[in-house]
Formats: C-alpha cells, sequence, structure tokens
C-alpha cells in the first residue's frame, strides 16, 4: 500500500480546494484580483483536485528533489520515485506549474536539476516505461491524442514560470508604485 503521509497530503489539498471554493474563488476572479494562489507541494494532488484547481486558477508548484529527499515520495515497488507525482497529470489537465528548488541550499538541487528531473519523467511517460493515473485508470502516451501529447514538454514548464514571473514582478511594480505615491 501507499505510505499513510500521501493521504495526509491529498486532505491537506482538499482542505485549501474546499476553502477556496467556500469563498467562490475563480479563475475569473483571480484575474480581476490580479492575486495567484499557488499551491506549494500537490505532489499528491489527485486528477479530480488538480480539475479543481485548474478550475479555481490554482498554480501548482513541483519539488521533484525535494520530494525525494524528504521521503514525500515514495518508489512504486520496483518502479520510479516519480510514479506517484502529479506532474504528469499537471500538464494533461494543463494546470500551470512551476518546478521549484525548495530551498536549493538545503536540498542541494537547482532549477536546472529540477528541469532535468522533470524531463526524465515525461521522457520515461513518452517512452512508455511509466503510465499515468488518470482517475481510474492507467494511461500510456501512446494512448493520447496529438494535441494531449503536445502537452509533455518541459517547454511548457519554462513558459508557465516566465508567465508566473512576470506576473509577479508586475505585481511588485504596483507595489512599489503605491509605496511611493
Amino acid at each position: 500500500g501507499k505510505p499513510t503521509h500521501y493521504d495526509t497530503a491529498i486532505n491537506n489539498l482538499e482542505t485549501l480546494i474546499g476553502h477556496l471554493e467556500e469563498r467562490g474563488y475563480s479563475a475569473q476572479k483571480a484575474a480581476e484580483d490580479g492575486v495567484i494562489i499557488r499551491f506549494g507541494h500537490a505532489t499528491h494532488a489527485t486528477p479530480r483536485q488538480i480539475d479543481r484547481m485548474k478550475s479555481l486558477g490554482v498554480v501548482a508548484e513541483a519539488n521533484l528533489s525535494s520530494n525525494v529527499e524528504t521521503g514525500a515520495l515514495q518508489p512504486v515497488q520496483g518502479g520510479d520515485f516519480f510514479e506517484n507525482h502529479s506532474l504528469l497529470n499537471l500538464l494533461y489537465k494543463e494546470v500551470p506549474t512551476v518546478l521549484n528548488t525548495d530551498a536549493h541550499g538545503v536540498m542541494h538541487t537547482t532549477l536546472t536539476r529540477e528541469y532535468q528531473q522533470a524531463d526524465r519523467l515525461i521522457s520515461l511517460f513518452k517512452r512508455g516505461k511509466m503510465p499515468m493515473q488518470l482517475e481510474d485508470r492507467q494511461v500510456y502516451f501512446k494512448d493520447l491524442s496529438e494535441t494531449e501529447q503536445a502537452r509533455f514538454d518541459c517547454d511548457h514548464l519554462r513558459k508557465w514560470a516566465a508567465e508566473y514571473g512576470d506576473f509577479v514582478d508586475k505585481g511588485d511594480l504596483k507595489d512599489k508604485a503605491r509605496r511611493s505615491a
């Protein structure tokens, strides 16, 4: 079976998502308010939670090396550490996702390494070495449409990171202007 902390992580995400939904939050409201909700460590998000995150306009954060080093991910018997990570589902469902080092000085990683880890995971999926779990079934890359297959590329992660950075920079400029006025 899976480690008990997986359920704890899923329940924590459920609580966050539920609170946002109860308050009427949405991707449209986020755009109007100029606010981004970012979920750090969306490691164990379920496909249903990922659908809800997308409708809420949530940005997901993936800390691949940290998840391994801290034991947040455990390898599937005879498999890979990342087989249980939500990154493939986040890409499939087109939820903006940013990679993070999670305190690179402590975790001894860099963003370059995180992109290499993400690329390795995507490559395993593309080569049919690892399935993606969608709801109650396993799906292989070859079973996806061309449009769906195109989602599995680190360039999407880089684009989302750049968009997130631009958004933060614009917010910082607005804050500076307010403070100096």
